[in-house]
């Protein structure tokens, strides 16, 4: 079988001297054999059927490429504009700032989101109850199913947010706590955005004594009446969602960015899951899931600096705003 070090320069080499049919069959045979082709190795195809005049092939390389390299780097990005260019006729290549619309602004077309087929979303829920159930048996796995079948009797939802991560942001300092005045401008920010919210809590966060799990030397705190209120205010709103113990929270989450039906939130967290994605999916399409499906967040400038830890944040801040879908497009 061949070897991505060995039969790139092969590969490279037939671009080069422009044979077009060979070197099309020797990728084919590539990837037909397992091997993903590096952006180098796209960027030598498209630049060939450019100075081959051969728009369909182009156009052709152009998905794969976006199937495999969603975000294609610099020197792919010049190797596509050359390549378009060497085409001539109707054909334009042209950088542009995509809007959180989905929009481009010079044609008008609209993007494709990238999101994972259905066959990878079950995979994705098969991986996450069987995790349940190692740690937990038929206890943890029965629970996550009774998510799934309450998340499906739900109205859709637009976005689930990580409560803990939310919680917790900016709190690694003495006097920190879990702070729910930052959960609640993490939801009020989307409620205000017209957005159907799903908010995942661990039971223990809805007592009356909570965990402290910041470098605070106070290892609990007990919960103020503002913090009742808000728990709930969230319970009567039906947006409220209690993990069981002993249960990863971010399971939770997780399943219902990939659940069945109409309901497929974006997830809001800052969790970078480096602890997730080993046996989730490959890690190509980990990512496509992750772009399409996770945004980050950030909250205001008092937010960030020792303080009052139960004082509200000045404000709530998405990267990408999340008042619509991520810009992850191809």
């Amino acid at each position: 079988a061949p070897r991505g070090r060995n039969a790139s320069p092969v590969l490279h080499a037939l671009c080069a001297a422009g044979r077009q049919v060979d070197a099309m069959r020797f990728s084919g045979r590539l990837v037909r054999h397992g091997l993903v082709l590096s952006q180098e190795d796209h960027a030598a195809l498209l630049l060939l059927h450019g100075s081959r005049a051969s728009p369909r092939q182009l156009r052709r390389q152009l998905d794969r490429l976006l199937r495999e390299h969603s975000t294609p780097g610099a020197e792919t990005a010049a190797a596509i504009e050359a390549a378009v260019a060497a085409v001539g006729g109707s054909a334009a290549a042209t950088r542009v700032a995509v809007g959180h619309d989905g929009r481009c602004p010079c044609c008008g077309g609209g993007l494709q989101l990238l999101t994972l087929p259905e066959e990878q979303r079950e995979q994705v829920r098969s991986v996450l109850l069987s995790r349940a159930h190692q740690r937990l048996g038929s206890r943890g796995s029965d629970r996550l199913r009774r998510f799934s079948r309450w998340l499906e009797g739900q109205p859709a939802f637009d976005f689930v947010v990580d409560g803990p991560n939310v919680g917790y942001a900016n709190q690694n300092f003495e006097g920190g706590r879990f702070s729910f005045a930052q959960v609640a401008e993490v939801v009020s920010m989307l409620q205000r955005a017209g957005k159907r919210v799903l908010l995942i809590l661990p039971a223990k966060y809805a007592r009356d004594v909570v965990p402290n799990h910041t470098s605070s030397s106070q290892p609990d705190d007990r919960i103020t009446a503002a913090d009742r209120a808000l728990l709930d205010g969230w319970r009567s709103e039906g947006l409220l969602y209690t993990t069981g113990p002993g249960m990863y929270d971010d399971w939770y989450w997780m399943l219902a960015t990939v659940g069945r039906g109409d309901s497929q939130p974006v997830a809001v967290t800052n969790d970078a899951m480096r602890d997730h994605w080993a046996d989730l999916l490959p890690a190509r399409d980990f990512a496509r899931w992750r772009a399409s499906k996770v945004v980050p967040f950030s909250f205001g400038a008092a937010a960030s600096a020792p303080r009052d830890a139960a004082a509200p944040p000045t404000h709530a801040v998405a990267d990408p705003p999340i008042a619509d879908p991520p810009p992850a497009h191809e």
